[in-house]
């Protein structure tokens, strides 16, 4: 089998479809023989791709878009099409509106990348709320914005949908929006690496992409009981039904519905929040950073495949 290593920014439940396609046989149908690890810190997950210790990093599309003006990499595959990330809130909201931010002090984790910020604002901006009426904290990592909402510090916290659910099961926080629901397309995890593993004869991001595509079919069409020891063997620690929660709200909102190809006028989105957020320092068009070839083979396989049953 061909070795296909993927060095991760993380491990949320938002990258179900690629422990499922490993699980299920779904990459092993292709011949690949996949590993991952999460990097720490995340940025080294460009140090592994720069150095060949793996094929391809997963995390953000702000990353290669933010270095495209320093050094080249290539994005192959989409497995987020939203925002997987959510608001809480200390306070009880009927309903919850973003216009009520104004004046309050938001804690965003920033140890794990800018995307958590530069969404949030970008977002804010779309429903007419202006970003500098609001205190930031965003320097800080995950854990310790939960220790310390959970203690009485901010009046809002953004994490990860499964803390979030975890606080508001518990009595600490309210719901107050889940972008996966609420936020709209945007190109949030994906797949990139080096121009030379596009180009290789072997096809291997084309079969990984393909594999990829046909894990995420699946864990959009079967309830999260059905991997229910996958979930215990990758996530141990979280509480079982809420994570089951979790995964089906993912499913619901069609969180892995937007396929492997990455949309442009999803990217042209995401880019604008990234720009007026100044992270990026000149455009980069769509055609340019994304290689659409395994992402659209994958779904005229996907197509010509159920044709022929």
């Amino acid at each position: 089998m061909d070795q296909f290593r993927i060095s991760a920014t993380s491990r949320w439940p938002n990258y179900l479809p690629e422990f499922v396609a490993s699980e299920l046989g779904f990459f092993a149908a292709e011949n690949l023989l996949v590993e991952r690890w999460v990097a720490s810190p995340w940025e080294a997950v460009l140090h592994d791709v720069n150095a060949g210790r793996a094929e391809a990093a997963l995390g953000g599309i702000w990353v290669p878009a933010m270095y495209f003006q320093r050094r080249k990499y290539v994005v192959f595959a989409q497995l987020n099409g939203r925002f997987p990330m959510a608001v809480v809130t200390r306070a009880a909201h009927a309903p919850f509106t973003w216009q009520s931010l104004p004046g309050s002090v938001v804690l965003v984790p920033g140890t794990g990348g800018a995307a958590p910020y530069l969404f949030l604002a970008g977002f804010l901006r779309e429903q007419g709320v202006d970003p500098s009426l609001i205190t930031f904290v965003h320097d800080l990592s995950n854990d310790m914005f939960v220790e310390l909402f959970s203690a009485g510090t901010g009046d809002a916290l953004m994490t990860d949908a499964l803390t979030a659910a975890s606080l508001v099961q518990r009595g600490v926080a309210h719901w107050a929006a889940r972008f996966n629901d609420v936020g709209g397309a945007v190109p949030n995890s994906v797949y990139y690496g080096l121009p030379e593993l596009l180009a290789r004869e072997d096809r291997l991001a084309w079969r990984f992409t393909r594999a990829l595509h046909q894990a995420m079919k699946w864990v959009q069409e079967h309830p999260a009981d059905d991997v229910a020891s996958l979930l215990r063997t990758h996530w141990p620690e979280a509480d079982q039904a809420v994570l089951t929660d979790v995964i089906d709200d993912f499913r619901r909102t069609g969180l892995w519905a937007d396929s492997v190809l990455v949309s442009k006028p999803a990217y042209e989105r995401w880019h604008h929040m990234l720009a007026v957020g100044g992270l990026l320092s000149a455009h980069v068009d769509y055609v340019d950073l994304v290689d659409v070839g395994p992402a659209q083979d994958a779904l005229t396989s996907a197509t010509t495949t159920s044709a022929v049953r």
